[in-house]
C-alpha cells in the first residue's frame, strides 16, 4: 500500500518542471474589485537538478542516469479564459511558457546528451467571488522532440470546493534567512527587493537534499501588467460509446494506483476529447475507494504564491482506453457524470 500511494498520482506529483518551475504571482479572487487588482507578470530564471527517478521519468527520460542540470527560462502570466461555453462564472488561472535546456545527460552507456525543450503550462479555473471552485484545468505541453509529451487534466467539484486565497501557509516558519518549511522537502524563500525573490529547495523525495545544498535555485523578478492575456479554453469532453475490448491499456501516467479497484465492469459509454477513431484497448473497474488526499507539491507552489490546491478523488467507476496515438482516463459516478478526466498524448 505504501509503494501504491508513493506512485499515486504520478503526474499530479511529478510535473516538476511544469509545478516548481511556476513563477511568482498571485491569483484574483474576487472580480468585482478588478479595477485595484495589480496583476504581475513574471519572468523566472535558474536551475534545477534532476536528482531523482521520478524527477527523470516525468520529463520522458527514463532512460538516463539521474542527475542531470535544467536550466530555465520562464515568463508566467496572469490569464482570463472567455470562451468557456457552459462556464457559470468567471476562469482565471496562470501561464508559464519558455524554454528548458537539460544538460549533462548520461544515458546507460555512459553517453553525453542534450535536450532543449519548450515549457507551456496553463492552470484554470472556475470560481465564484465566494471562493468556490467549480472546475479545474491544468494543461501540460512539453516540446522535445521525441520526447515530447501533451497532457490535459480536468477536475470536475461537485459540490464545488471551497478554497480561499491567503497570505499565510502552516507549512512555513518565519527564520533570519526568510521563510523555510516546517516539514517535507525544504524550501527557503528570501525576498532580494521589492519585486525579487529567491526560491531554493529539494525535489520532494531528494532525501538527502537540503535547502544549503538546494536542488532547486530559482529567482522570480515581476513587474505590474495592465491586466491578464486572453487564453483559449481547454478542449471540451464529449461522452461516447466504447466496449470493453482489447488489453489492459498500458499505466503510463501510474494513475490507477490512486485507487483500490475491485473488479473490472462493462461500462457502454466514457468520455474523451476526441473521439474520431475506435479505441484500441478500453477497461472499466469498480473503484472501492480514492487511496489518498492529493496535495501536490503544496510547498512549492505556496513558495511560488500558487494557491495550494487539495482534494480527494471521488468516483464510482474508473475507466481507461487507448487509441492510435492518446489515451483518456476518466473518475465517473455510476451515473456516468464525469469528476475527472486525464488526456495523455
Amino acid at each position: 500500500m505504501a509503494e501504491g500511494n508513493s506512485k499515486a498520482f504520478f503526474i499530479a506529483e511529478w510535473l516538476v518542471l511544469a509545478i516548481v518551475l511556476f513563477a511568482t504571482i498571485s491569483f484574483q479572487p474576487d472580480q468585482d474589485d478588478i479595477e485595484e487588482v495589480e496583476y504581475q507578470s513574471s519572468k523566472i530564471t535558474g536551475t534545477v537538478e534532476l536528482s531523482t527517478r521520478s524527477a527523470m521519468n516525468s520529463l520522458g527520460l527514463d532512460d538516463f542516469k539521474i542527475g542531470p542540470l535544467a536550466t530555465v527560462d520562464l515568463v508566467s502570466n496572469p490569464v482570463i479564459s472567455k470562451d468557456c461555453l457552459d462556464c457559470q462564472f468567471p476562469v482565471s488561472g496562470i501561464n508559464v511558457h519558455g524554454s528548458v535546456i537539460i544538460t549533462e545527460l548520461i544515458d546507460q552507456d555512459d553517453r553525453l546528451g542534450r535536450v532543449e525543450a519548450n515549457l507551456n503550462l496553463t492552470y484554470l479555473r472556475e470560481i465564484n467571488s465566494q471562493d468556490l471552485i467549480f472546475r479545474e484545468w491544468l494543461i501540460f505541453d512539453w516540446d522535445a522532440g521525441e520526447l515530447s509529451s501533451h497532457l490535459e487534466i480536468q477536475i470536475i467539484h461537485d459540490p464545488p470546493r471551497w478554497s480561499p486565497d491567503s497570505d499565510s501557509h502552516a507549512a512555513y516558519i518565519s527564520t533570519d534567512n526568510g521563510l523555510k518549511t516546517r516539514s517535507g522537502p525544504e524550501i527557503l524563500i528570501q525576498t532580494l527587493t521589492e519585486n525579487k525573490t529567491s526560491i531554493n529547495g529539494c525535489l520532494p523525495d531528494s532525501f538527502l537534499c537540503r535547502a544549503s545544498t538546494s536542488d532547486v535555485n530559482l529567482i522570480s523578478s515581476s513587474t505590474i501588467i495592465e491586466q491578464p492575456l486572453s487564453v483559449t479554453h481547454p478542449q471540451t469532453w464529449s461522452e461516447y460509446n466504447i466496449s470493453q475490448t482489447g488489453s489492459t491499456p498500458n499505466e503510463t501516467l501510474s494513475i490507477r494506483d490512486l485507487f483500490e479497484l475491485e473488479q473490472e465492469i462493462p461500462r457502454a459509454k466514457s468520455w474523451c476529447t476526441s473521439i474520431n477513431e475506435p479505441a484500441e484497448n478500453s477497461k472499466s473497474w469498480k473503484v472501492s475507494y480514492s487511496k489518498t488526499t492529493i496535495s501536490p507539491l503544496s510547498s512549492w507552489l505556496y513558495a511560488l504564491s500558487i494557491p495550494t490546491n487539495s482534494f480527494t478523488p471521488s468516483g464510482e467507476i474508473w475507466t481507461e482506453t487507448e487509441f492510435t496515438d492518446f489515451s483518456c482516463s476518466t473518475l465517473t459516478n455510476t451515473d456516468g457524470n464525469m469528476n475527472i478526466g486525464i488526456y495523455f498524448k
